[in-house]
């Protein structure tokens, strides 16, 4: 028999002997998989879909760690938080996290878990948030990264905003790496940029505004992997914009980027249309962006 889990509840789960997102070698405490001595175990994120497994591993080799009827997000005071709901600011029942990353530090004090809510839905205060041990109706909140400062007035898109984040990643070296495309449900509010943050104190390292004269008006910035090298000093950021078919390459030491584009970055044409209930839908759409 299988089952399918998580259906309109999203679940944070470790499998013991399968594979989420790599396997094969011990990870250091920076990566956002996890390992013990007895089998590894890697985190993954269900995001209300359906997750298939045999019945007779998923009771012995799945255990959940945390789950939401919805997003739950912190507020310093429950009038803060009604006044944002009022204003439509925080709808209940929007917003859907794409990523997640674990930061594990050397002590058990030191361990973040990251998600990300990317704003292609009204009603999302904030993009990039830490998973707290407080709940709210058995939801877990979540707490704005690095602050609920980073999320005000970013329409006038100064230095010290965040609008909206698909994916982050962590390096070797204890910074989180920050892809912000810009988009506001599907209105382009600022250029996309690129930011890092000291994990433990979430003060800003490093910040790159991507140049205007290698986007497009239909740039689209989801997916974004640290190359650290020889140094903490040398790193190489590559971003993937998947509605300009385009990866972007950011030289950090240097702090310039460019863009590179092929034929091979396309969808192949073959496959890239989809027929819903007679509906065709092609690859280019906004909703069909391979976000993976």
């Amino acid at each position: 028999m299988w089952k399918c889990l998580g259906l309109g509840v999203v679940f944070l789960l470790f499998l013991e002997n399968g594979e989420c997102y790599r396997r094969g070698r011990k990870p250091t405490v920076y990566e956002h998989t996890y390992y013990e001595e007895e089998g590894n175990k890697f985190l993954c994120l269900v995001l209300g879909l359906c997750a298939y497994f045999p019945s007779s591993q998923t009771k012995s080799n799945m255990k959940v760690i945390y789950k939401w009827s919805y997003l739950e997000y912190e507020y310093n005071t429950e009038t803060e938080r009604r006044a944002a709901i009022d204003s439509e600011e925080f709808i209940p029942g929007k917003g859907t996290p794409i990523d997640v990353n674990v930061f594990y530090g050397h002590h058990p004090s030191e361990k973040k878990m990251f998600v990300t809510i990317p704003r292609f839905q009204k009603g999302v205060p904030f993009s990039v948030g830490t998973v707290t041990n407080r709940t709210r109706n058995g939801n877990p909140i979540i707490a704005p990264f690095p602050s609920w400062d980073w999320y005000r007035n970013v329409e006038a898109c100064g230095p010290r905003r965040i609008v909206s984040v698909y994916r982050i990643a962590i390096d070797r070296c204890g910074r989180l790496w920050v892809l912000d495309n810009g988009v506001v449900l599907d209105k382009k509010v600022c250029q996309p940029q690129i930011l890092a943050f000291d994990v433990r104190t979430g003060r800003l390292a490093y910040r790159h505004e991507l140049s205007k004269d290698i986007t497009t008006d239909v740039t689209l910035m989801v997916t974004i992997m640290a190359d650290v090298r020889d140094s903490c000093d040398d790193v190489f950021i590559y971003s993937a914009d998947c509605q300009g078919n385009t990866i972007y390459v950011t030289d950090v030491n240097n702090d310039v980027s460019w863009a590179a584009k092929d034929k091979t970055m396309y969808p192949w044409p073959p496959y890239g249309t989809y027929n819903i209930l007679g509906q065709n839908e092609g690859s280019g759409s906004p909703q069909f962006c391979n976000i993976a």
